[in-house]
């Protein structure tokens, strides 16, 4: 993996670099945020970590980009001045995860492995995908070439973790979301959120289990709900841009949140 490393303080930068190195990762170096954007401009790498507070430009601001150019990339949020607020706006913003200086070895490569799981997974269905394509159009082609009439052949293996909430499709194999055949670009912790309340469609998730199922720490109820609020309303928004009828998430005030119609597998 190549991992983007943005902080005014080059001792904390070389600190980090040392560790993802001897970790085995590929690292690239950045002390200004214009100067990272314009690198991310230009070169894919798999992780940005970069502290919140930096000259002229913020990392907040980074992760803004990141997320509004739609780069293929994960953002890690790191600060030598931890407070509620400004975690709450970095995963708000889209973050994965925000860590506090000094960062230990283990935070920091625990931080990259959960990331490095959820892309391995990703691309691991992606992949499964092209295979099964590939191998239809094969057994079809040969088919195609004898003299007698070739028998049908077999239907491509169905998706096996798809979930039809209405206009909504949830595809867990491909890893994406469509609305009647258009599809949807929701983030990572979106899509995450979509997969949790469809395997829990009978009842109504707290924003304290959603926290604890994308984040993997507990929050306090007001914390939790701030930080999920956001996410369910950008979701929301890209869904209704498609379809009016694609608002299948519902409030449940001062609970949470369930799906409006009913779940199809």
């Amino acid at each position: 993996m190549k991992i983007l490393l943005v902080d005014d303080d080059r001792d904390s930068l070389r600190l980090l670099g040392q560790m993802l190195q001897q970790a085995g990762y590929q690292t690239v170096f950045s002390t200004d945020a214009e100067q990272a954007l314009q690198f991310l401009a230009r070169e894919a790498v798999d992780i940005v970590i970069a502290d919140i507070y930096l000259p002229n430009l913020s990392g907040i601001e980074i992760l803004r980009q990141v997320r509004q150019q739609q780069l293929p990339c994960e953002v890690i949020m790191l600060t030598g001045f931890p407070a509620v607020d400004s975690a709450i706006q970095a995963l708000r913003e889209g973050a994965v995860d925000y860590l506090t200086k000094p960062v230990t070895r283990e935070a920091l490569l625990a931080a990259i492995a959960r990331v490095q799981a959820r892309l391995a997974e990703a691309h691991q269905r992606q992949e499964t995908l092209a295979m099964l394509e590939t191998a239809v159009k094969r057994f079809t082609d040969q088919t195609s070439t004898r003299a007698a009439p070739p028998p049908s052949p077999p239907p491509a293996p169905a998706p096996s973790r798809q979930y039809v909430v209405g206009p909504v499709l949830v595809d867990l194999d491909r890893y994406v979301v469509e609305v009647d055949g258009q599809r949807v670009e929701a983030t990572a912790t979106e899509l995450e959120i979509l997969r949790f309340l469809c395997r829990n469609p009978d009842r109504v998730v707290t924003p304290q289990e959603l926290v604890h199922a994308l984040r993997g720490y507990s929050a306090q109820p007001a914390e939790a709900a701030e930080i999920i609020r956001p996410h369910i309303s950008n979701l929301r928004r890209k869904l209704t841009a498609c379809s009016a009828q694609a608002d299948v998430i519902m409030t449940v005030r001062g609970v949470g949140y369930t799906l409006k119609t009913p779940l199809k597998t």
